[in-house]
């Protein structure tokens, strides 16, 4: 994990103490299509709203979803604040020992 190089936004942060990460300078989208532009492998997202936020600005390609056998009773709901119907298509699906489902997708 510490080899990885990592983007951070936020809003709050002025500094990263992670010698792996580097503070995004640029708006997301900027930011993510520029990381498009470089070669290498896939872009890792794992921010809830960066999530939502990626969705709405047409950059998602592909997705990765683990549902765990537990009901937790609360939180928040992922995709609560989209307003738009988008259509997905299943890639394959891998169960673990645990039960636990990940599936992967890719836009439609």
């Amino acid at each position: 994990m510490e080899a990885i190089s990592k983007i951070v936004f936020s809003r709050t942060l002025h500094q990263l103490d992670w010698a792996s990460a580097t503070l995004a300078t640029r708006d997301l989208k900027e930011e993510v299509l520029a990381l498009k532009g470089q070669p290498g492998g896939n872009i890792l997202v794992g921010s809830r709203s960066l999530i939502i936020q990626l969705l709405q600005l047409g950059l998602l390609d592909e997705f990765q979803l683990c549902i765990h056998p537990v009901i937790a009773g609360g939180g928040r709901l992922l995709f609560e604040t989209n307003q738009d119907r988008i259509l997905f298509k299943r890639l394959h699906t891998k169960e673990f020992t645990g039960g636990a489902v990940l599936h992967t997708y890719r836009l439609r």
